[in-house]
């Protein structure tokens, strides 16, 4: 009798191992590289542990914002970047200059003409599933995607990242897919085509791990 239930518990350990082993393993997972603090991309590798071929959404273009005015789309489609200090997420500051204009800029309309321009193109793309990532079953693919401690808020101002000397600095990157938006925004042809096709759309929550950022100063 003991000798049974001796087995039965090494049975249930066994059996509880094997799960969450399953848990870690049967996922999409990032991983990335140390990033300095002058480099301008981040060389991010995404796995499929899974035995299912899926698609995402992710755009490698740019960590910052379109101007589509869409936070939610925005969510949906870039990878969100936290900075800690000292283990602490630390959020990034203006810096520029707000000054009274007394001229007409076209500099700063060409800008925010070409925002707008990249913003449509994209949202083209992105409706008719153009953008898509695939990555089959077991498959493991490098993605270089663009990224500084600095980047633009507006023609003028831009988030800055300010990092002090003698501090402890991580990186550590997220991304999901939201089944609202992609199923509210892609064209249903589009979405049924490709899930027809056996690539299924992932809307789990995928952290990275974090890594140290070098700092160069």
């Amino acid at each position: 009798m003991l000798k049974k239930v001796k087995l039965l518990i090494s049975v249930i350990i066994l059996n509880l191992a094997l799960s969450c082993h399953s848990s870690v393993q049967g996922n999409i997972s990032l991983r990335i590289d140390p990033y300095r603090d002058k480099d301008s991309v981040l060389n991010v590798i995404i796995k499929n542990n899974t035995d299912t071929d899926y698609f995402l959404t992710l755009d490698t273009n740019r960590v910052y914002g379109y101007s589509f005015g869409n936070y939610k789309l925005n969510k949906c489609v870039l990878v969100s970047c936290k900075i800690y200090e000292n283990d602490k997420l630390i959020q990034p500051k203006l810096d520029g200059g707000i000054y009274k204009k007394e001229f007409f800029d076209r500099k700063e309309e060409q800008w925010n003409q070409n925002e707008i321009t990249v913003a449509n193109n994209f949202l083209d793309h992105y409706i008719l599933l153009k953008n898509k990532i695939i990555i089959k079953k077991g498959e493991i693919k490098f993605l270089k995607i663009p990224f500084s401690l600095i980047y633009p808020y507006n023609y003028i101002l831009s988030n800055k990242y300010i990092l002090e000397k003698g501090k402890k600095y991580e990186l550590q990157i997220e991304y999901q897919m939201q089944k609202n938006i992609t199923e509210k925004l892609i064209e249903k042809t589009k979405l049924d085509s490709i899930i027809k096709l056996g690539y299924l759309p992932y809307y789990y929550k995928i952290t990275s791990n974090k890594v140290p950022i070098i700092t160069t100063k």
